[in-house]
């Protein structure tokens, strides 16, 4: 499926349906003086370096620029829209930067990754630093338009009638912790910070700043820490402060299997079975680069029995099948996903169709070795 939705998007890119950049004239929406009413004079055009877009791919952005020779304190008049699209100081626009981000943090996609997709879908070609760059901006903006809402947030939350103060924070040895607050009504994230420590007071302080934002909560939802419920206790006295069930699960479960997971990883860790197959997959990514018909091996696999790229390919797809093994999860990480668990099934389910597999294939064949 993946393969045909790659050669879809690749077919229906910008730069296959386009022949050439397409040009767009902007000009600035005000073309007439606020102080005297007189019409604005051209003060220069130029075309804006090749700009990026999601949906175009790329475009050359002729910006007219007005001004009134009269009030040269009023400055220069520019296109409200081209600005809209681009920022002034560089070439990449914002659903691009959009895009970057949601890849990242939504599907949480690899750098390279975005460089392919971005490339392959919406013939948005950009380098591995520049994605860095962008997924920057992202959080940059993000933040900023946050701050912005604060205000919308508010009126939003009140029309629910209240919202429900739900804490946590990182917890990796004596690094600075980064607390969150969550409205689980609305989805908003109230604010977040870095602190030194999960102490009371330093709790407190963040709790002090989030009421000032927001107000008083209906309740409180935080994990067991002693320093979350002294700081709840003192700014908010007298509210409700439940535990998170999704921590008092958390910690139940980590009894009850923690010892089973722990040996199961090992085992597989002893076996160095991951880094075998990420080898293999490799080597074979290299050798097949020059392959173009890798959906004949997929649709018509009886047919490919006696070429050795058809069990390359078969070999491929199955090493990325184990390896995959990660997506049966919800990303809530263990005791709630069971990772190991799921690689041991897959390497179980992998041989029993091997041994079926290979039942179709010449015994006498050298790349059946590879299966």
């Amino acid at each position: 499926m993946t393969v045909y939705q790659e050669k879809a998007y690749t077919q229906n890119a910008p730069s296959v349906l386009l022949e050439e950049s397409p040009q767009f004239h902007f000009k600035s929406e005000q073309v007439f003086c606020p102080v005297d009413g007189q019409a604005l004079k051209v003060l220069k055009t130029y075309p804006k370096r090749i700009v990026t877009a999601i949906g175009i791919g790329t475009f050359e952005a002729h910006h007219t620029v007005l001004h009134c020779p009269n009030h040269p304190e009023l400055g220069m008049f520019k296109s409200e829209e081209l600005a809209q699209l681009v920022p002034s100081n560089s070439n990449v626009a914002y659903n691009v930067i959009v895009k970057a981000g949601q890849l990242r943090f939504q599907e949480n996609r690899q750098v390279d990754e975005i460089v392919h997709i971005l490339n392959t879908r919406y013939s948005v070609i950009l380098s591995r630093s520049e994605i860095e760059l962008l997924i920057n901006k992202f959080i940059f903006y993000l933040a900023a338009v946050h701050q912005e809402s604060e205000e919308l947030i508010k009126t939003v939350i009140a029309k629910h009638g209240g919202f429900i103060l739900h804490l946590d924070s990182t917890c990796d040895g004596d690094s600075p912790k980064l607390i969150s607050s969550i409205d689980p009504i609305s989805g908003f994230v109230l604010h977040s910070v870095k602190l030194c420590s999960e102490n009371k007071d330093d709790v407190a302080e963040f709790l002090h700043q989030v009421k000032r934002k927001s107000g008083v909560p209906l309740a409180v939802i935080s994990d067991m820490s002693k320093g979350i419920g002294a700081a709840v206790a003192e700014v908010y006295d007298g509210i409700a402060h439940y535990q998170c069930h999704f921590h008092f699960l958390n910690a139940i479960g980590k009894m009850l299997f923690e010892k089973e997971n722990d040996l199961l990883r090992k085992t597989l860790s002893n076996g160095g079975i991951s880094g075998k197959l990420k080898e293999m997959k490799r080597k074979l990514m290299k050798e097949l680069q020059a392959i173009d018909n890798i959906d004949d091996h997929l649709l018509r696999p009886q047919e490919c029995t006696e070429d050795p790229d058809g069990i390359k390919v078969l070999n491929l797809f199955l090493i990325q099948w184990i390896l995959d093994h990660g997506c049966e999860g919800n990303g809530y990480g263990f005791p709630f996903d069971h990772r190991y668990l799921a690689f041991y099934n897959r390497l179980c389910k992998a041989r029993v169709w091997i041994t079926e597999i290979t039942k179709s294939y010449p015994t006498e064949t050298q790349y059946i070795k590879l299966l």
